[in-house]
């Protein structure tokens, strides 16, 4: 019997729930990567440093260690301020064999990052819409599979069976074959099941589109989910570009706070800015906004003039029946 290495190789990709939520968190971290541009960071930073700990954990620290810059991550502990906010910071690092614990209340010994003003971090909405999207794909696939099978075939005999699957072999190579006993036929039996499976895979196309939609829109990316099988009017547009512009303002806010800090502290010049990718998107955005808005004016204006000349029409008409 052929094996399909490669392909058992692959459907792990599918079927194996923490390789596909891994891979599905990785795609997700390199779209978040584009992001935010940084400006003039110390060679022992990267940016990719910065914004994995800050979009998987929602913080991370700024400081200097053995005349070297560096961000660690870590955990709070300690007892709450006085905003109900931990303020010490415990960093464990292999590498440097480092294990301290950083006051991060008034940047004493360090200058804390918040990836968002609750320093939540992506991690629970990259795993939530993973596991979503794993759920509805392997569904996907199964009913895909299942589609195949639009009736049973049984048989009186091990015969009969032979002759079955020979029949079918031939059938499925796209060789034609004849059947000349009667015997054979009226063996035969065939159960045809009640498949619903067409619009199942159509609602799980729309379900996979729509959870997909939902997790970009969830990190400030946009992307419409249109369930009424129309085109979306201005406002529509406007509602789902107004959910996205808060969260993206609020990342970028934290970002400027936590570099002009460290730009005081230890004399950077370290800045932070939307990408210009990203910063070009919204300016399309806005521009299809204002298109649409300008067409629908211009569709509410016609409708108006339509409306006047029907209007002159019948007044002219009436006067002219009344002069006959």
């Amino acid at each position: 019997m052929k094996k399909y290495y490669q392909f058992e190789f692959g459907k792990k990709f599918l079927y194996n729930k923490d390789l596909y939520l891994q891979n599905f968190i990785n795609d997700m971290l390199c779209r978040c990567y584009a992001m935010f541009e940084y400006r003039n960071l110390p060679d022992s930073i990267k940016k990719q440093n910065i914004e994995k700990y800050l979009l998987l954990n929602g913080h991370c620290i700024f400081t200097k260690e053995n005349d070297s810059f560096y961000v660690f991550n870590g955990d709070f502990s300690g007892v709450e301020n006085v905003y109900h906010k931990l303020h010490k910071y415990i960093v464990v690092n292999v590498a440097l064999n480092l294990n301290k614990e950083y006051e991060t209340e008034d940047n004493t010994d360090c200058v804390l990052i918040e990836n968002d003003s609750e320093r939540q971090g992506f991690f629970h909405l990259f795993s939530k819409y993973g596991i979503m999207l794993n759920d509805c794909e392997v569904s996907l696939n199964m009913l895909t599979i299942l589609s195949r099978i639009p009736y049973l075939i049984s048989s009186a005999d091990e015969k009969t069976k032979a002759n079955t699957e020979i029949f079918l072999n031939k059938i499925k190579n796209g060789d034609f074959s004849i059947i000349s006993d009667n015997a054979f036929i009226e063996s035969l039996k065939t159960f045809s099941l009640n498949n619903t499976s067409n619009r199942q895979i159509t609602d799980l196309i729309e379900l996979n589109q729509y959870i997909k939609a939902s997790s970009f829109n969830a990190i400030g990316l946009n992307a419409n989910w249109n369930s009424k099988r129309e085109r979306l009017n201005t406002s529509e547009i406007s509602l789902n570009e107004d959910s996205l512009t808060p969260l993206i303002e609020n990342m970028l806010y934290s970002r400027k706070e936590a570099m002009n800090a460290i730009n005081e502290k230890y004399g950077l010049n370290i800045e932070v800015d939307l990408s210009n990718v990203w910063k070009q998107k919204e300016q399309e955005i806005k521009t299809s906004i204002a298109d649409l808005k300008d067409k629908e004016n211009f569709d509410d204006s016609s409708k108006v003039s339509l409306n006047d000349t029907v209007n002159e029409k019948t007044t002219e008409g009436v006067e002219n029946e009344k002069n006959v």
